[in-house]
């Protein structure tokens, strides 16, 4: 009855007896969970996020996690929902955002220069009233820069009430903390409403980023939010990054920042403290074709229409075979990096509307990369 309802009006969920298992075990976690936090059973990890143009940590996202007394560490999904249905989500998120104030100041105590940490919020905490006036009293007591406070939230948070939304998005940002809408792309945010509320980022979501090398949707939706953020004057930062592509994508389309796997998991105090000191970065791979294709044409100029000399000495990174790949099946509007590496290499020039052909040179290079790619998996095979 509970997951009908959950479903909304006009719904049914026909009953398995599997469901009291399922319904036992979450009374379960239920009754562990309220007395979690007097026990200290939470813990935060931390994710860096890297600026796309420097490659160092331009910051930090505070992750909950439970050690759970018997089932060891769990991720929020497992736990998270029935915080919320209980009501504890309140008091733990209170938790969350003193011990990332608290943990701050410990790194500036040993000399570390600290980077805005992130700190996601729930609906019911956002909701409040008076939520501002904690989250001013907490920092103020915490002697923590303001500026060093990120605040998430989701689209569905704004969109339940864009006026009142909008009211306490002010009086955070006049508290001198950071606002960024997470996962952006999944919810129902209007365009309209999204212009009006005061916000620092908006966080492009995983399930965007995932395929945006391999699937033109996810590709045009990325690029749409990277635009639609700057021309509102918000920063981007991709999130699930995991891939160098899918790195060399966003690099390529003027993203702000990332977070995922590519650079750092979520870290452990300790771990994301060693991470800080050693002033790790991102070193970003260089553009091969923008470095080879000038000395290979100079050394071939008689043969540049020869599609068999340059489609073997050429190598092409990831984003700029995927465009290549596109626009050979239709012309299309790629990104300026890609449009200038592919020219260098002579695989496409520019129409007079600045829409992208692809040379039969070019056409022939994506032919013979394919070719070779059925050869390696006929040998797998």
């Amino acid at each position: 009855m509970h997951r009908a309802k959950e479903q909304g009006r006009n719904s049914f969920r026909l009953y398995l007896p599997r469901m009291n298992e399922l319904a036992r075990k979450r009374l379960q976690l239920n009754a562990s969970l309220r007395g979690a936090l007097e026990r200290k059973e939470f813990l935060l990890h931390y994710q860096p996020k890297v600026d796309l143009t420097t490659g160092i940590i331009s910051g930090l996202e505070a992750l909950l996690r439970w050690q759970h007394p018997e089932r060891g560490r769990m991720a929020p999904a497992e736990f998270v929902p029935i915080l919320e249905e209980t009501g504890l989500i309140a008091p733990v998120g209170e938790w969350v955002l003193q011990t990332v104030c608290e943990q701050i100041k410990a790194w500036q105590a040993r000399g570390i220069t600290v980077r805005p940490v992130a700190v996601n919020l729930s609906a019911q905490q956002f909701h409040q009233a008076d939520f501002d006036a904690h989250v001013r009293v907490l920092i103020t007591q915490s002697g923590v820069d303001c500026r060093l406070i990120e605040l998430e939230i989701t689209e569905s948070m704004l969109m339940h009430d864009p006026a009142e939304a909008a009211s306490m998005l002010n009086r955070l940002r006049r508290i001198g903390v950071k606002v960024s809408i997470d996962d952006f792309g999944t919810g129902y945010s209007s365009l309209a409403y999204l212009k009006r509320f005061p916000l620092d980022a908006l966080k492009i979501d995983r399930t965007f980023v995932r395929d945006l090398t391999v699937d033109s949707d996810d590709a045009e939706i990325a690029g749409a939010i990277i635009s639609l953020a700057h021309n509102l004057k918000l920063k981007v930062v991709a999130e699930g990054v995991e891939t160098e592509a899918q790195l060399n994508f966003l690099r390529s389309h003027g993203c702000d920042e990332m977070q995922g796997y590519y650079f750092a998991r979520p870290l452990s105090v300790e771990d994301c403290t060693r991470t800080l000191i050693e002033n790790r970065r991102l070193d970003f791979p260089k553009s091969r074709i923008a470095l080879r294709s000038a000395r290979i044409f100079r050394a071939d100029a008689e043969h540049i229409d020869g599609p068999t000399s340059a489609a073997k000495r050429i190598e092409l990174a990831d984003v700029e075979l995927e465009w290549l790949r596109r626009c050979s099946a239709h012309v299309c509007a790629a990104p300026t990096a890609v449009v200038a590496a592919l020219e260098r290499a002579g695989f496409a020039t520019l129409d007079d509307v600045g829409r992208l052909n692809v040379t039969n040179t070019g056409r022939d290079y994506v032919s013979s990369h394919n070719s070779q790619i059925k050869k390696r998996r006929r040998k797998r095979n």
